[in-house]
């Protein structure tokens, strides 16, 4: 599969646009987390938070590149398709790897934020997403590699039985080794991603961690809420089987650095 599928590059046009201008957006110089909306969302669905009670595969939604501004509409319809001359498909990627940087990203969280969002586009349900922004705040061009329709990264959170980082999120079964794509994020630029928000009873601190190429990037702590047991495997699980295989060596790709507690996977 050399060729970006139709099916992604109809993706990526609805997602890597900005808004249209508005009179309620202010265009900044210096970035500050938007406000975000999505007048897309059908709000007479069903409004559900992700809840779970172990370790979850996952794979986080890439929701666009944009300009700074005030607020930002995720709604397709207002999208600024010249963004699309920003993408960078596979079999071009090697020809600006060298020349355009994956370092020097700023990543901000806003926890507080709820975005919902129909993971599946065809659901009865919306979804509670929060996003997270990478931000090029440089006078130079970055590169943002990410594949299909998400990027690589994961949540952790405080294990209050260890007072460890302990990730509750593993990265997800890849069927395809193929469709890997860059975009290339200008000074004042920044790159939308959504990850889950969890309901749960636990309060703990939390934090993302994402791949970009070889650079790992780790966001500041906030606080939110699990489940204690978020912590710990499904039996059946492919990230239990992965790292029992490997005797735990596949940790570092499954939960881009992050440690799980070895008593939490290594029982059969």
């Amino acid at each position: 599969m050399k060729n970006i599928p139709i099916l992604l590059i109809a993706i990526l046009l609805v997602n890597l646009g900005c808004q249209r201008e508005s009179t309620d957006n202010e265009v900044l110089t210096v970035f500050q987390i938007p406000k975000i909306i999505n007048t897309a969302a059908d709000t007479t669905k069903e409004k559900k938070y992700f809840v779970s009670n172990q370790v979850n595969s996952t794979f986080p939604l890439y929701k666009g590149k944009y300009k700074f501004n005030t607020m930002i509409d995720l709604n397709p319809e207002n999208r600024d398709t010249s963004m699309a001359k920003d993408f960078i498909g596979e079999r071009f990627l090697s020809e600006v790897y060298d020349s355009l940087d994956v370092n020097g990203f700023e990543i901000y969280t806003d926890y507080q934020t709820t975005i919902y969002h129909d993971r599946l586009r065809r659901n009865d349900n919306l979804y509670t997403y929060y996003p997270v922004f990478f931000v090029n705040s440089t006078n130079r061009n970055k590169l943002f590699l990410a594949k299909d329709s998400h990027a690589y990264g994961i949540q952790e959170a405080i294990d209050t039985s260890d007072n460890e980082w302990r990730p509750i999120e593993g990265m997800g079964h890849d069927f395809c080794g193929n469709g890997t794509w860059g975009m290339v994020v200008k000074p004042k630029e920044f790159i939308i991603m959504l990850l889950r928000k969890y309901k749960g009873e636990h309060k703990t601190s939390l934090r993302t961690r994402f791949r970009i190429g070889e650079t790992i990037y780790v966001s500041k702590s906030y606080e939110g809420y699990i489940n204690e047991s978020q912590f710990t495997f499904k039996k059946e699980s492919h990230l239990k089987n992965r790292l029992l295989k490997t005797n735990g060596k596949a940790a570092q790709i499954l939960f881009l650095g992050a440690e799980p507690n070895e008593k939490n996977w290594r029982t059969k």
